[in-house]
C-alpha cells in the first residue's frame, strides 16, 4: 500500500510525522493555496472558537507551545528525503492526478483488492454507497471497478471543462448526445424559471441542463471543424430532406400513438414525459426512410384536406424535437 501525506503546513505535523520515519511514505502534497476571501476564512475561525468554546483557546495554545518544546525543531518538508509535489489545492483535479500518479506503481490485482475492501467498509452515508445510479463496479466486475474508479487517466468534465478542452483542439460541438438531457426545458416547465434557465446560448443551456440533472455520468458530443457547427446539423427547413427513424418502424409506432400521447425518455432513474403534437401518429405513418417532408406534407394534406407547409412544420418540428431528443429520429439528403 502507497502512502501520501497531505499538509498545508511545510513545518508542521506533518514535518515531524515524516521525520520519525515510522511509516514509508512515497510522496507528500503541499497545499500552497491562500486565502482568497479574508472575511470567510475569519468566519471559519469564528465558527471554531464557538464550536469548541473560549475558555478551551487558552488550552489550547499551551497544548500547542508545549507540544512544540517537547518534540524540538521541525524540519521542513524541503529538508526531507521525500517527493514533495506541489498543488494549488488539495481539492482540485491537480491533487487528484498527484495522487494517481502517487499510486500508479501498484499492481492491479492489489488495487483492486483495496477498493473492494474500502467498499464493503463504507458507512451507509457515504455519497458512493447512496447513489443506486452508479452500478459499473457491481454488473460488469473486476473491469467495471476498474474504470470507474482507478483508471489512471480518468478525469472528469463538466459541460465548460468539454467544451474548453474541444476548442483547444480546434473544433466546437455541433451536437450533444440525447440532446434533450442538455435542454433546461426538458426538467423545468415554469415559464418564469425557463427564461431565466435557457439562455440563447446552446452551451450555456447544456451547462444549466447538467446542473440541473445531476445524473450525467458522462459526455458524447458530435464535434466538427470550429465555425461549422451552426450549418453542420441537418435542420428541417429545407423540404427535400428525409426523415429516418432509427431502430423504430413509423407505421408501427403510428398504430399505437394516440391524440395528446407522449413519448417516455429513461436515464439513470429519471423519467420525462414528452407530449407528441396532434398529428404525430399520420406523420410517423408516412416516415419510411425513403418520402421527403415534401411527399409526407403533400400526402397528409390530400388525406386530412387543407394543410399548408407552415402549420405541417410546425407539427413535424415538434415531433422531430421530440424524437432526435431521444436519437430515435434523423433527416438524410438524398444525395
Amino acid at each position: 500500500m502507497n502512502v501520501v501525506v497531505l499538509t498545508r503546513n511545510p513545518r508542521g505535523i506533518a514535518s515531524r510525522f515524516l521525520a520519525r520515519r515510522s511509516v514509508e511514505v512515497v510522496g507528500v502534497l503541499l497545499d500552497e493555496g491562500t486565502v482568497t476571501d479574508r472575511r470567510a476564512h475569519l468566519r471559519a475561525k469564528a465558527r471554531k472558537l464557538r464550536r469548541i468554546g473560549p475558555t478551551a483557546l487558552p488550552v489550547g495554545l499551551a497544548l500547542r507551545r508545549a507540544y512544540a518544546a517537547a518534540a524540538g525543531d521541525v524540519p521542513a518538508l524541503g529538508e526531507l528525503d521525500v517527493t514533495v509535489t506541489r498543488v494549488p489545492t488539495l481539492n482540485g483535479e491537480e491533487a487528484r492526478d498527484a495522487l494517481r500518479r502517487l499510486g500508479a506503481d501498484d499492481a492491479a490485482p492489489q488495487r483492486l483488492d483495496l477498493a473492494r475492501r474500502l467498499l464493503r467498509q463504507l458507512p451507509a452515508t457515504n455519497w458512493f454507497k447512496r447513489n443506486p445510479f452508479v452500478g459499473d463496479h457491481i454488473k460488469t466486475g473486476d473491469a467495471g471497478l476498474y474504470d470507474l474508479l482507478l483508471h489512471s487517466q480518468d478525469r472528469a468534465y463538466t459541460v465548460p471543462e468539454f467544451a474548453a478542452l474541444v476548442s483547444g483542439a480546434g473544433l466546437e460541438i455541433a451536437a450533444f448526445i440525447e440532446p434533450w438531457r442538455y435542454e433546461p426545458a426538458s426538467y423545468v416547465n415554469d415559464g418564469l424559471l425557463l427564461k431565466k434557465l435557457s439562455p440563447p446560448d446552446r452551451l450555456a443551456r447544456a451547462e444549466m441542463a447538467e446542473l440541473l440533472a445531476g445524473n450525467l455520468k458522462v459526455h458524447i458530443a458530435y464535434v466538427v471543424k470550429r465555425g461549422r457547427a451552426a450549418t453542420a446539423v441537418a435542420r428541417a427547413d429545407d423540404p427535400t430532406l428525409i426523415p429516418v427513424l432509427r431502430d423504430d418502424d413509423g407505421p408501427t409506432l403510428a398504430r399505437n400513438s394516440k391524440p395528446g400521447g407522449a413519448l417516455t425518455a429513461h436515464a439513470e432513474g429519471l423519467d420525462i414525459r414528452f407530449p407528441l403534437p396532434a398529428r404525430a401518429g399520420p406523420i410517423l405513418a408516412r416516415i419510411d426512410g425513403r418520402r421527403t417532408l415534401q411527399d409526407i406534407h403533400r400526402e397528409l394534406a390530400a388525406d386530412i384536406g387543407r394543410l399548408d407547409w407552415g402549420a405541417f412544420k410546425d407539427e413535424f418540428d415538434r415531433l422531430f424535437t421530440v424524437f432526435n431528443g431521444v436519437n430515435k429520429m434523423f433527416l438524410q439528403s438524398r444525395s
